[in-house]
């Protein structure tokens, strides 16, 4: 059910807050060097038994021989998403771009990014919709290597964004 405001009704601080997008933007460049751990990057509150319309736009560079990969972690529940950004194995930042959609993910299952090489900035879009069921807690962003390379990094940019809204 989506939060509705009627005629005559009060509007309240917390039926605005409830309209109100939860975001989490990056103040500074996540680096992930030789590894291919995912580190949390992004992270916004989600209260129990909820359904939220996520979207995340993400700013990167990774090296085009190890790429870049990225996850989503929740609190119980189900998220289903989708992402479109440049496909892994490019060798330019002018490549194909690569739709992918998880129907029913586990949390931290990972998408690769291709990397354009150094100094080439690229631009993913994540949409999705997340249900928690018993437990809040929050939506995590998270960033490494697709494959692990010294000397390479793959970098999250500052700007890069994770909103949510809550729709029910």
């Amino acid at each position: 059910m989506a939060i509705q405001i009627l005629s005559g009704m009060r509007l309240t601080p917390a039926r605005l807050n409830a309209l109100a997008p939860i975001t989490d933007r990056l103040a500074a460049d996540v680096v992930r060097t030789n590894t291919t751990n995912l580190a949390d990057t992004l992270s916004v509150p989600v209260i129990a038994g909820a359904q939220y319309d996520v979207e995340a736009l993400l700013f990167y560079e990774a090296p085009t021989a190890n790429d870049a990969k990225i996850g989503f972690n929740w609190p119980s529940g189900s998220m289903v998403w989708g992402m479109l950004g440049l496909a892994s194995g490019s060798t330019t930042a002018f490549g194909d771009i690569q739709p992918y959609a998880f129907g029913a993910p586990s949390n931290d299952q990972t998408f690769t990014l291709g990397g354009g090489g150094a100094g080439n900035q690229l631009t993913a879009l994540m949409r999705g919709t997340l249900v928690t069921s018993l437990s809040g807690g929050n939506l995590k962003v998270r960033w490494a290597q697709s494959t692990a390379g010294a000397g390479t990094s793959a970098i999250l940019k500052a700007g890069s964004t994770l909103q949510l809204r809550r729709i029910s």
